[in-house]
């Protein structure tokens, strides 16, 4: 097929861009698909093991000018991984270390702080590619409440569209006034979506350090195998239980757009990679089931309350108290007398102790429990999930491993189900569950 007309939206992560040679790898990736009219970076990320994140280098500065540290130090190791690109790039950037450098020290919001490697980057790239730079405060606009604002993005993109071929820093955007405002972490790979969406493209590579999706995290499981296709669908359920390959939130503008992601490998370009599609129709995964997900320390409180069930807004009020605390809830399995309220143990930052009393106020119940940190969850994805055969695979598999099971969640959405064991006991079941149901 022709591809020369279409326009593609590439993002590069962090690891992409870590170093010299890997920014040359990314200048052979755009210079041989004329499709690639737009790009969008993240800041560089790891080189090796060991290595650490400008991100977090820019946040560590941040944290110790707040706290009267010294951050000199901290910013030396940024200069130097940007100065390494730079002279890759043949441009200069010392005006620019500088300004990054006096913003740190004079106090800048943390959000601006953090959103200068995907800056710093993006020009350097931009400056390496041939292309124009165009800062992310210029198209990707939020509200004065924080909220992304889609429709003056989409107007702002439209006019970007008419400029050729640009760079576009990840991560961030402006409110009204112009003041920085950060998406979640990974959210770059939002940022191309966004602009996959806004300048019309017809597919939104994103290239990262992978060769696409696999059948379970292979720092947990052995024996995986490459996803090649998966829907939107599948892709949420995927990454918000666990699979770090996409940002979860990247799907939905692309999705409206009806726009195809692909996920490559930037070491390895021409390996396969794994094509998300819009809907079922365009799935040709062959397998019953797609992959599993999970992550670890979840934290459970039970209330336990007779006639719980006949009692009018039991429900809405517990959850009320976790609400009122800024804390999402994952799960909330129940039983006649009984309420259980799942929460990632990072979420509750020290306000256990004001959630259990908010309960205890608001809802009464006869007797809390709180199981501290002590639960993984493990997402089985994939289109005959909630079958008879698959759910009696679930159990016997994990009954033959003598591995407990604390929840089972099997949802609405019929993609996915949910099992809940034991923090000790996550990686023992997740590879029996990969073997049971992933290796046929």
């Amino acid at each position: 097929m022709n591809t020369d007309n279409q326009t593609a939206v590439a993002k590069f992560g962090g690891s992409s861009i870590a170093t010299p040679e890997r920014l040359q790898l990314v200048g052979n990736i755009v210079h041989t698909d004329p499709r690639i009219k737009y790009v969008v970076v993240s800041a560089p990320g790891k080189a090796q093991q060991g290595d650490n994140k400008v991100t977090d280098l820019l946040l560590l500065a941040h944290q110790e000018v707040s706290t009267g540290v010294p951050f000199t130090n901290t910013f030396a190791i940024i200069a130097q991984k940007f100065k390494a690109l730079a002279l890759e790039a043949r441009v200069a950037i010392e005006v620019e270390l500088e300004a990054i450098r006096y913003g740190i020290a004079s106090a800048k919001p943390r959000d601006w702080v953090a959103s200068r490697g995907e800056y710093l980057s993006a020009k350097i790239t931009a400056a390496f590619l041939g292309f124009t730079f165009i800062d992310a405060t210029e198209c990707i606009c939020f509200t004065a409440g924080g909220k992304f604002d889609k429709e003056a993005t989409r107007q702002k993109l439209q006019s970007v569209a008419k400029q050729g071929p640009a760079v576009i820093p990840g991560f961030y955007g402006a409110l009204p006034d112009g003041t920085i405002k950060t998406f979640p972490r990974g959210g770059s790979d939002i940022t191309g979506a966004i602009v996959a969406a806004g300048v019309g493209a017809d597919i939104y590579l994103n290239y990262t350090d992978v060769p696409g999706f696999l059948t379970a995290d292979p720092k947990v499981v052995s024996g995986t195998r490459q996803i090649p296709r998966l829907t939107f669908r599948e892709v949420r359920e995927l990454s918000y239980a666990g699979a770090n390959v996409l940002q979860a939130e990247t799907v939905f503008p692309v999705r409206e757009a009806g726009i195809p992601i692909l996920i490559l490998s930037t070491f390895e370009p021409k390996k396969g990679g794994t094509l998300i599609c819009p809907d079922q129709s365009l799935n040709e995964n062959p397998h019953d089931i797609t992959g599993i997900a999970g992550r670890e320390n979840f934290t459970r409180v039970t209330l336990e309350r007779a006639g719980m069930n006949e009692e009018h807004g039991f429900a809405e009020r517990a959850l009320a108290v976790f609400a009122h605390n800024a804390i999402s809830v994952e799960h909330m399995p129940s039983s006649v007398d009984s309420l259980s309220i799942v929460v990632a143990h990072s979420e509750l930052n020290g306000r256990l102790e004001t959630v259990r009393q908010g309960l205890q106020t608001d809802c009464a119940p006869d007797n809390i429990q709180i199981a501290q940190n002590e639960m993984a969850l493990i997402a089985v994805v994939g289109k005959s999930v909630l079958g008879e055969e698959t759910l009696a695979v679930i159990v016997s598999s994990l009954r033959q491993a003598h591995i407990p099971i604390r929840m089972i969640n099997l949802g609405s959405s019929k993609l996915s189900v949910i099992i809940g064991v034991e923090n000790a006991s996550f990686k023992n079941a997740m590879q029996t569950l990969h073997q049971a149901l992933c290796t046929k």
